[in-house]
């Protein structure tokens, strides 16, 4: 975290074993669910892979932490019956990660019944996904899909040390889309070495599949992960007060003519040109009724 001035503040080294339980359910009756939505679920931490722009393994380490699937039930029902949510988004670093784990969460899903009452989504990795665990996911309410996919080059895969090919991305989304699930791709501009070739690569690779929604986003170096280290060394990062610029969706919701400074610019490339692509490649997906009503009414 950081203090008043900007300054970062280390905390304490990450926990061996990190037991979830053992902290209290989120006070949500202190909100007044008539104002916000409060259908976001988190039942594990962590993530075992190295992608150098993930800040998840500083605070979770590479290891996987997970609630038990009775907390799990216990505050789905409480948002269900008692704040009256019926779309309901797991936020996992990796959600199906564990298929015996996820197995007995959407069982007990379907032996509460809350299937009946609320639909729920989950971001995941494309690579972790068979026939057999989305079929259980769609019998147990789950109808939508977030793939953090990044990009679409193997190039920029092992760039960017995700562990996982384009090919395994097409082929989990389309096992998705097979089982009727909403898919949606998250897509990350501004990588060391990107060209605009790469980006455009990106949009193609969101229209070629037929992707519900999408999101192209910034990237944003966080203190602790390659990305950062490169963005020093490369003379190329720009901090502003309290690190306000650190938003992964700023050159998007910013608007066109705003000011907004990224904080890592790639060698090839402006602010300008980089924030254009950007917004360019998020207004050009929905530019057609279809994909302007699936982002409107989901």
């Amino acid at each position: 975290t950081f203090d008043a001035s900007g300054n970062i503040v280390h905390g304490s080294a990450v926990i061996e074993k990190l037991d979830l339980n053992m902290y209290p359910s989120f006070p949500y009756d202190l909100i007044d669910t008539s104002k916000y939505h409060l259908g976001l679920v988190m039942t594990s931490r962590g993530c075992p892979y190295e992608c150098i722009f993930c800040s998840q393994r500083n605070i979770s380490s590479r290891r996987l932490n997970y609630r038990s699937t009775n907390s799990v039930i216990d505050e789905l029902n409480f948002l269900i019956h008692k704040c009256h949510q019926t779309s309901i988004m797991f936020v996992d670093d990796f959600f199906t990660a564990n298929h015996s784990r996820l197995t007995t969460l959407c069982r007990a899903i379907r032996d509460n019944g809350l299937h009946k009452s609320a639909c729920f989504g989950a971001q995941t990795r494309a690579d972790s996904l068979t026939s057999e665990i989305l079929r259980e996911m769609r019998s147990s309410g789950f109808n939508n899909l977030s793939f953090g996919m990044e990009v679409a080059s193997e190039r920029m895969m092992t760039l960017i040390k995700k562990g996982e090919t384009v090919a395994q991305i097409v082929n989990g989304v389309k096992l998705a889309q097979g089982e009727g699930f909403i898919t949606e791709g998250v897509f990350i501009y501004g990588f060391p070495e990107e060209t605009f070739e790469d980006r455009l690569r990106c949009f193609s690779l969101a229209q070629k599949l037929k992707l519900d929604r999408v999101r192209f986003n910034n990237l944003i170096p966080y203190p602790g992960t390659r990305v950062f280290e490169i963005a020093k060394e490369q003379n190329r990062l720009t901090i502003h007060k309290c690190w306000s610029n650190f938003n992964s969706a700023g050159a998007a919701s910013s608007g066109i003519g705003s000011n907004f400074v990224i904080p890592y610019i790639p060698d090839g490339t402006t602010n300008g040109a980089l924030q254009g692509s950007i917004l360019i490649s998020n207004i050009m997906f929905y530019l057609n009724f279809k994909s302007l009503s699936k982002m409107i009414n989901p």
